[in-house]
Protein backbone atom coordinates (compact mmCIF):
# COMPACT_ATOMS: atom_id res chain seq x y z
CA UNK A 1 0.00 0.00 0.00
CA UNK A 2 1.31 3.69 -0.80
CA UNK A 3 0.34 6.28 2.84
CA UNK A 4 -2.09 8.57 1.35
CA UNK A 5 -1.03 11.07 4.30
CA UNK A 6 2.69 11.31 2.74
CA UNK A 7 3.56 10.36 -0.78
CA UNK A 8 6.12 8.17 -1.50
CA UNK A 9 5.90 6.13 1.85
CA UNK A 10 5.68 3.33 -0.09
CA UNK A 11 4.95 -0.88 1.95
CA UNK A 12 4.97 -3.56 0.08
CA UNK A 13 3.70 -7.15 1.27
CA UNK A 14 5.59 -9.65 0.32
CA UNK A 15 3.08 -10.47 -2.48
CA UNK A 16 3.03 -7.17 -4.35
CA UNK A 17 6.15 -5.41 -6.94
CA UNK A 18 5.83 -6.00 -10.73
CA UNK A 19 7.24 -9.33 -11.60
CA UNK A 20 9.22 -10.20 -14.88
CA UNK A 21 10.84 -13.09 -16.61
CA UNK A 22 14.61 -12.70 -16.71
CA UNK A 23 16.08 -15.82 -18.76
CA UNK A 24 14.90 -18.65 -15.99
CA UNK A 25 14.92 -16.26 -12.81
CA UNK A 26 11.33 -14.64 -11.37
CA UNK A 27 12.47 -11.11 -10.69
CA UNK A 28 10.21 -9.15 -8.18
CA UNK A 29 10.98 -5.12 -8.01
CA UNK A 30 10.49 -4.09 -4.37
CA UNK A 31 12.09 -0.56 -4.51
CA UNK A 32 12.39 1.93 -7.26
CA UNK A 33 14.27 4.59 -8.23
CA UNK A 34 11.91 7.23 -8.24
CA UNK A 35 11.18 6.17 -4.64
CA UNK A 36 14.38 6.53 -3.59
CA UNK A 37 15.51 10.07 -5.69
CA UNK A 38 17.77 7.23 -7.87
CA UNK A 39 20.00 5.95 -5.24
CA UNK A 40 18.78 2.66 -4.96
CA UNK A 41 16.62 -0.23 -6.56
CA UNK A 42 15.58 -3.34 -4.75
CA UNK A 43 14.48 -6.87 -6.48
CA UNK A 44 13.99 -9.98 -4.97
CA UNK A 45 14.81 -12.99 -7.39
CA UNK A 46 13.69 -16.60 -6.88
CA UNK A 47 16.22 -19.06 -9.01
CA UNK A 48 15.33 -22.40 -10.37
CA UNK A 49 18.26 -25.16 -9.84
CA UNK A 50 20.73 -24.58 -12.48
CA UNK A 51 19.58 -21.45 -13.03
CA UNK A 52 21.72 -18.09 -12.88
CA UNK A 53 23.84 -15.77 -14.61
CA UNK A 54 26.95 -15.77 -16.50
CA UNK A 55 30.46 -13.55 -16.06
CA UNK A 56 29.59 -10.29 -15.80
CA UNK A 57 30.15 -6.64 -14.56
CA UNK A 58 28.70 -3.34 -14.22
CA UNK A 59 30.22 -0.03 -15.45
CA UNK A 60 28.25 2.44 -13.38
CA UNK A 61 26.95 0.56 -10.09
CA UNK A 62 27.46 -1.47 -7.23
CA UNK A 63 25.64 -4.62 -6.80
CA UNK A 64 24.77 -6.27 -3.54
CA UNK A 65 22.74 -9.78 -2.35
CA UNK A 66 21.67 -11.03 0.31
CA UNK A 67 20.01 -14.89 0.25
CA UNK A 68 16.58 -15.44 1.42
CA UNK A 69 16.45 -19.11 0.82
CA UNK A 70 18.34 -22.00 -0.75
CA UNK A 71 22.26 -22.11 -1.52
CA UNK A 72 24.00 -20.23 -4.20
CA UNK A 73 27.54 -20.12 -5.73
CA UNK A 74 28.76 -16.99 -6.26
CA UNK A 75 31.89 -16.09 -8.53
CA UNK A 76 33.59 -12.81 -7.24
CA UNK A 77 36.51 -11.76 -8.89
CA UNK A 78 38.64 -15.00 -9.58
CA UNK A 79 37.27 -16.40 -6.27
CA UNK A 80 34.03 -18.71 -5.76
CA UNK A 81 31.92 -18.48 -3.05
CA UNK A 82 28.96 -20.32 -1.48
CA UNK A 83 26.29 -18.37 0.17
CA UNK A 84 23.34 -19.88 1.96
CA UNK A 85 20.76 -18.14 4.01
CA UNK A 86 21.83 -15.18 5.33
CA UNK A 87 24.72 -14.85 3.33
CA UNK A 88 25.45 -11.49 1.72
CA UNK A 89 27.90 -10.04 -0.95
CA UNK A 90 28.98 -6.58 -1.87
CA UNK A 91 30.08 -6.57 -5.69
CA UNK A 92 31.55 -2.87 -6.07
CA UNK A 93 31.14 -1.52 -9.84
CA UNK A 94 33.90 -2.97 -12.00
CA UNK A 95 34.16 -6.51 -10.81
CA UNK A 96 33.28 -9.56 -12.37
CA UNK A 97 30.80 -11.90 -10.68
CA UNK A 98 28.29 -14.71 -11.37
CA UNK A 99 26.05 -16.55 -9.40
CA UNK A 100 24.30 -20.03 -9.94
CA UNK A 101 21.51 -22.35 -7.98
CA UNK A 102 23.54 -25.21 -7.14
CA UNK A 103 20.90 -26.66 -5.22
CA UNK A 104 17.85 -28.93 -5.95
CA UNK A 105 15.27 -26.48 -5.04
CA UNK A 106 14.44 -23.04 -6.11
CA UNK A 107 16.78 -20.49 -4.45
CA UNK A 108 15.78 -16.49 -3.61
CA UNK A 109 17.39 -13.88 -2.93
CA UNK A 110 17.50 -10.08 -2.59
CA UNK A 111 19.63 -8.17 -5.26
CA UNK A 112 20.27 -4.25 -4.42
CA UNK A 113 21.85 -1.44 -7.26
CA UNK A 114 22.81 1.42 -7.01
CA UNK A 115 22.41 3.88 -8.42
CA UNK A 116 19.11 3.41 -8.72
CA UNK A 117 16.97 3.10 -12.15
CA UNK A 118 20.26 1.07 -14.55
CA UNK A 119 18.92 -2.31 -13.44
CA UNK A 120 15.02 -1.35 -13.56
CA UNK A 121 15.52 -0.41 -17.50
CA UNK A 122 17.56 -3.51 -18.20
CA UNK A 123 15.54 -5.66 -16.89
CA UNK A 124 12.42 -4.22 -18.45
CA UNK A 125 14.15 -4.66 -21.64
CA UNK A 126 15.55 -8.34 -21.00
CA UNK A 127 12.40 -9.22 -19.30
CA UNK A 128 8.63 -10.80 -19.84
CA UNK A 129 5.73 -10.63 -17.90
CA UNK A 130 5.71 -13.73 -15.73
CA UNK A 131 3.24 -16.45 -16.05
CA UNK A 132 3.71 -19.19 -13.66
CA UNK A 133 1.92 -21.26 -15.92
CA UNK A 134 4.08 -20.46 -18.57
CA UNK A 135 7.49 -22.64 -19.09
CA UNK A 136 10.61 -20.67 -19.11
CA UNK A 137 11.26 -19.14 -22.79
CA UNK A 138 14.85 -20.07 -24.29
CA UNK A 139 16.54 -16.84 -23.97
CA UNK A 140 17.09 -14.43 -26.87
CA UNK A 141 21.21 -14.06 -26.46
CA UNK A 142 21.86 -11.39 -29.05
CA UNK A 143 18.97 -9.29 -27.51
CA UNK A 144 20.48 -9.61 -23.64
CA UNK A 145 23.81 -9.05 -25.10
CA UNK A 146 22.77 -5.69 -26.36
CA UNK A 147 20.34 -4.38 -23.67
CA UNK A 148 23.42 -4.98 -21.25
CA UNK A 149 25.59 -3.09 -23.59
CA UNK A 150 23.59 -0.34 -23.48
CA UNK A 151 23.35 -0.18 -19.32
CA UNK A 152 26.55 -0.01 -18.88
CA UNK A 153 26.71 -4.47 -18.36
CA UNK A 154 29.65 -6.65 -19.94
CA UNK A 155 28.75 -9.95 -19.99
CA UNK A 156 32.00 -12.17 -20.61
CA UNK A 157 32.04 -15.55 -21.85
CA UNK A 158 31.51 -18.62 -19.19
CA UNK A 159 35.39 -19.24 -19.31
CA UNK A 160 36.88 -15.79 -19.35
CA UNK A 161 39.93 -14.27 -17.00
CA UNK A 162 37.72 -12.20 -14.51
CA UNK A 163 39.83 -9.24 -16.03
CA UNK A 164 37.72 -6.00 -15.14
CA UNK A 165 36.79 -3.67 -17.98
CA UNK A 166 36.66 -0.83 -15.69
CA UNK A 167 38.91 -0.07 -12.49
CA UNK A 168 36.88 -1.54 -9.42
CA UNK A 169 35.20 1.61 -7.50
CA UNK A 170 35.87 -0.59 -3.90
CA UNK A 171 36.42 -3.66 -2.60
CA UNK A 172 34.34 -6.82 -3.16
CA UNK A 173 33.31 -8.34 0.06
CA UNK A 174 31.57 -11.72 0.81
CA UNK A 175 30.38 -12.89 4.76
CA UNK A 176 28.31 -15.30 5.85
CA UNK A 177 25.30 -15.47 8.14
CA UNK A 178 25.26 -13.06 10.42
CA UNK A 179 28.56 -11.43 10.05
CA UNK A 180 29.54 -8.25 8.44
CA UNK A 181 32.48 -5.45 8.81
CA UNK A 182 31.44 -4.27 12.41
CA UNK A 183 28.64 -5.47 15.16
CA UNK A 184 27.07 -3.16 17.07
CA UNK A 185 25.08 -3.71 20.21
CA UNK A 186 22.94 -0.94 21.53
CA UNK A 187 19.64 -1.00 23.53
CA UNK A 188 19.53 -4.70 23.36
CA UNK A 189 19.52 -4.54 19.87
CA UNK A 190 22.40 -5.98 17.12
CA UNK A 191 23.26 -4.13 14.51
CA UNK A 192 25.52 -5.34 11.90
CA UNK A 193 27.33 -3.25 9.36
CA UNK A 194 27.00 -5.00 5.66
CA UNK A 195 28.26 -2.51 3.68
CA UNK A 196 29.80 0.97 5.53
CA UNK A 197 29.41 4.61 3.96
CA UNK A 198 33.29 4.49 3.69
CA UNK A 199 32.86 1.11 0.90
CA UNK A 200 30.35 3.66 -0.99
CA UNK A 201 32.13 7.14 -1.08
CA UNK A 202 29.26 8.19 1.49
CA UNK A 203 26.78 7.51 -0.96
CA UNK A 204 24.99 4.60 1.03
CA UNK A 205 24.54 2.04 3.45
CA UNK A 206 23.57 -1.35 4.45
CA UNK A 207 22.73 -2.89 7.95
CA UNK A 208 21.24 -5.75 9.29
CA UNK A 209 19.11 -5.20 12.68
CA UNK A 210 17.86 -7.48 15.10
CA UNK A 211 15.63 -5.66 17.15
CA UNK A 212 14.65 -8.24 20.64
CA UNK A 213 11.32 -8.87 22.06
CA UNK A 214 9.73 -6.20 23.30
CA UNK A 215 11.59 -3.36 22.08
CA UNK A 216 10.76 -0.23 22.06
CA UNK A 217 12.35 1.46 19.17
CA UNK A 218 13.51 4.94 18.92
CA UNK A 219 11.55 8.14 19.35
CA UNK A 220 9.68 9.67 16.74
CA UNK A 221 12.16 11.41 14.40
CA UNK A 222 12.21 12.51 10.65
CA UNK A 223 15.30 13.22 8.40
CA UNK A 224 16.47 16.43 6.33
CA UNK A 225 18.05 14.53 3.81
CA UNK A 226 18.37 10.56 4.89
CA UNK A 227 16.46 8.26 2.25
CA UNK A 228 15.47 4.92 4.65
CA UNK A 229 14.42 1.56 2.96
CA UNK A 230 13.14 -1.43 5.47
CA UNK A 231 12.90 -5.48 4.25
CA UNK A 232 11.81 -7.53 7.06
CA UNK A 233 13.71 -10.78 7.24
CA UNK A 234 12.08 -12.30 10.12
CA UNK A 235 9.48 -11.47 12.90
CA UNK A 236 7.15 -8.68 12.91
CA UNK A 237 7.03 -5.26 13.73
CA UNK A 238 4.96 -1.92 14.42
CA UNK A 239 5.53 0.77 12.14
CA UNK A 240 4.37 4.47 13.39
CA UNK A 241 4.50 6.39 9.87
CA UNK A 242 3.24 9.70 9.45
CA UNK A 243 0.44 9.28 11.46
CA UNK A 244 -0.69 6.30 10.38
CA UNK A 245 -0.06 2.80 12.36
CA UNK A 246 0.46 -0.56 10.38
CA UNK A 247 2.18 -4.34 11.06
CA UNK A 248 4.96 -5.58 8.43
CA UNK A 249 5.73 -9.21 8.53
CA UNK A 250 8.38 -10.73 7.07
CA UNK A 251 8.95 -10.07 3.26
CA UNK A 252 7.54 -6.26 3.76
CA UNK A 253 9.56 -3.96 2.12
CA UNK A 254 8.94 0.16 3.57
CA UNK A 255 10.78 3.27 1.77
CA UNK A 256 11.05 6.14 3.97
CA UNK A 257 11.69 9.63 2.11
CA UNK A 258 13.27 13.02 3.99
CA UNK A 259 10.98 14.67 5.91
CA UNK A 260 8.78 11.77 7.20
CA UNK A 261 8.12 11.36 11.22
CA UNK A 262 8.40 7.27 12.16
CA UNK A 263 9.42 5.20 14.17
CA UNK A 264 9.15 1.53 14.80
CA UNK A 265 8.96 -1.11 17.83
CA UNK A 266 8.80 -4.85 18.25
CA UNK A 267 5.91 -5.64 20.66
CA UNK A 268 6.00 -9.65 20.21
CA UNK A 269 7.86 -12.00 22.45
CA UNK A 270 10.45 -13.20 19.45
CA UNK A 271 13.11 -11.17 17.69
CA UNK A 272 12.78 -9.05 14.82
CA UNK A 273 15.38 -9.20 12.23
CA UNK A 274 15.71 -6.54 9.21
CA UNK A 275 17.80 -4.74 6.90
CA UNK A 276 18.15 -1.08 6.47
CA UNK A 277 19.46 0.94 3.68
CA UNK A 278 20.71 4.25 3.37
CA UNK A 279 21.30 7.39 1.40
CA UNK A 280 23.53 9.02 1.71
CA UNK A 281 25.06 6.56 3.66
CA UNK A 282 26.64 8.40 6.75
CA UNK A 283 23.56 7.85 9.20
CA UNK A 284 24.51 4.15 9.41
CA UNK A 285 27.40 4.95 11.96
CA UNK A 286 25.18 6.70 14.59
CA UNK A 287 24.52 3.53 15.66
CA UNK A 288 28.61 2.99 17.04
CA UNK A 289 28.46 6.82 18.45
CA UNK A 290 24.79 6.20 20.26
CA UNK A 291 26.48 3.29 21.62
CA UNK A 292 29.77 4.48 22.64
CA UNK A 293 27.59 7.55 24.21
CA UNK A 294 25.54 5.28 26.28
CA UNK A 295 28.62 3.37 27.72
CA UNK A 296 29.99 6.93 28.78
CA UNK A 297 26.79 8.09 30.56
CA UNK A 298 26.09 6.94 34.70
CA UNK A 299 22.06 6.53 33.76
CA UNK A 300 20.67 6.82 30.14
CA UNK A 301 18.47 9.27 29.38
CA UNK A 302 21.88 11.57 30.25
CA UNK A 303 21.30 13.99 32.82
CA UNK A 304 22.48 16.31 29.76
CA UNK A 305 20.18 16.00 26.94
CA UNK A 306 22.05 18.13 24.94
CA UNK A 307 24.85 15.17 24.25
CA UNK A 308 21.87 13.11 22.76
CA UNK A 309 20.40 16.03 20.91
CA UNK A 310 23.52 16.64 19.51
CA UNK A 311 24.83 13.49 18.51
CA UNK A 312 21.29 12.71 16.21
CA UNK A 313 21.34 16.29 14.97
CA UNK A 314 25.09 14.96 13.98
CA UNK A 315 23.06 11.96 12.17
CA UNK A 316 20.21 13.81 10.12
CA UNK A 317 18.18 12.67 12.91
CA UNK A 318 15.36 15.50 14.19
CA UNK A 319 12.15 15.08 16.94
CA UNK A 320 8.73 16.31 15.30
CA UNK A 321 9.40 19.18 17.23
CA UNK A 322 11.87 20.42 15.04
CA UNK A 323 9.91 20.71 12.11
CA UNK A 324 7.52 23.45 13.91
Amino acid sequence: MTLTSAPMVNHLSPEQGRTLRVMSDRITFKVTAVETNQAFSLFETVTPPQGGTPPHLQQQEDEAFYVLEGSYTFLVGAQRHTLTAGSFAFIPRGTVHAFTNTGDTPARMLIMTTPGGIHEQFFSAVGTPWDDQAAPAIPDIPRLVAAAQQHGIVILPPDAAPQPAVQSAGTAMVYPAGAGSTRVHVQGATVTYKVDSADTDGEWALIEYTAPPRFRGPAPHWHRQTIEVFYLLTGSLTFEVAGETFQAGRGSTLVIPPGVVHTLHNPTSEPATYLTFFAPGGFARYFEELAFLMASEPIWPPADMGKLTALTAKYDQFSPDARR
